[in-house]
């Protein structure tokens, strides 16, 4: 077996970059990682928002239809200006 050697302080410098190195990458990835985290829920957020939009959407996208239905039922057949609220019958 060999005796015990010291290596060179240039050596030692070298390794101890290499740690040190090593560690501020690790810390740059938990860093990443914790961002895209916040990313992953943000994107869950809006997908959950999107979600109940469209759900808002078809709610109203129906009573449009109860509406339409329910005015045919009363005036007949016709158009209306939204504008003025005038109803002109006809055919649409």
């Amino acid at each position: 077996m060999a005796p015990n050697q010291k290596i060179t302080d240039d050596e030692l410098s070298q390794i101890k970059n290499i740690q040190e190195k090593y560690a501020e990458i690790t810390a740059v990835i938990g860093q990443l990682e914790v961002q895209k985290e916040l990313l992953n829920r943000e994107k869950l957020r809006l997908d959950n928002e999107i979600i109940s939009q469209w759900s808002n959407y078809d709610t109203t996208q129906s009573t449009e239809q109860s509406i339409s239905i329910s005015l045919k039922e009363k005036y007949g057949e016709g158009s209306l200006d939204v504008t003025t609220g005038i109803f002109t019958p006809g055919l649409t």
